[in-house]
Parts: C-alpha cells; structure tokens; sequence
C-alpha cells in the first residue's frame, strides 16, 4: 500500500466510489487495518494468500474481512491466471446482483465513466454502474463517443 494523490489514483478509465453499509466504528476499524499495510509492495503476482505484497482489491478485503465477533464485508473470489483474486469487476458484479436487497453490502457514492475516444469522464450514475462489469474487456477500445457533457 503506498500513499497517492487522488490525481494519480483517478487516472484511469472508470472511477467508482463505494461505501460500506457499515457502522463508524467498524469502518474506522477497516481504515486502522488497511494503514498496517502501508509500504508493502505491489503485489505482481497477484496471491491473496499472501500479504507481504498487495493489490488495492486486495487491501480492501483484507481491511474489511470480518474479525471476531465484528462484521466485515465478504467478496467473491474468482480464478485469474490460476490464482484466487477478488477483482473490481467481480466486486462491482456483486454489487449489481446484491443490488436494493437486504445483502447489499455498500451504497454507490459517485461513478465516473471514461469515454476512451474522447479522453474525458462523464458522471454516470447507479445504473451505469451495475451495468458496466458486463462490458466486454475490449470495451474501451470500441466505444463510440457519447455525447454528454464532461465533468472533467
């Protein structure tokens, strides 16, 4: 885990904001959990069964894993290069299919949409949101322009 600005860390095709539907205590605990791993390494190999080398998905499950008697927030883990990972994608499918139900387990605060072609972001909203883990992986390159007004 390393320390950026939000410039550095919102240079990227989507930005999504998310919060916990979890007391202040707890996520102030989450918060306490994810600066322990503050200046460990990028973790290349992507192995959640470690944690002497981090991912930011990573880092989240670890900070909000449940602990003794405390709820956290569970995520689903799939196979990538033969490795168990929570993706983004996978978190944001998790979302979508948790969605206005009691197991929803965060609220979207803000989604900021890349529109590739035009090199800008528009503020998409919760539907955007749940629809965009269904993009094809190639979507950025393929995208048609939108049309709407940016935000940046």
């Amino acid at each position: 885990m390393s320390f950026t600005t939000i410039e550095h860390s919102a240079d990227c095709d989507t930005l999504a904001a998310l919060r916990p539907r979890l007391s202040k205590l707890v996520k102030a605990r989450a918060i306490l959990r994810a600066f322990h791993f503050a200046g460990r390494p990028y973790d290349f190999d992507f192995d959640f069964q470690t944690d002497s080398a981090l991912v930011c998905t990573e880092l989240v499950c670890k900070a909000y894993e449940s602990v003794s008697n405390q709820r956290g927030l569970t995520f689903p883990l799939s196979e990538v290069l033969g490795r168990q990972v929570a993706s983004a994608n996978d978190m944001v499918r998790q979302f979508d299919e948790q969605f206005g139900t009691s197991a929803q387990q965060v609220e979207l605060v803000a989604f900021l949409d890349g529109v590739e072609k035009e090199n800008r972001a528009v503020v998409s909203d919760v539907a955007g949101f749940r629809a965009s883990h269904k993009r094809p992986k190639w979507f950025n390159l393929v995208q048609e322009g939108s049309g709407k007004k940016s935000d940046q």
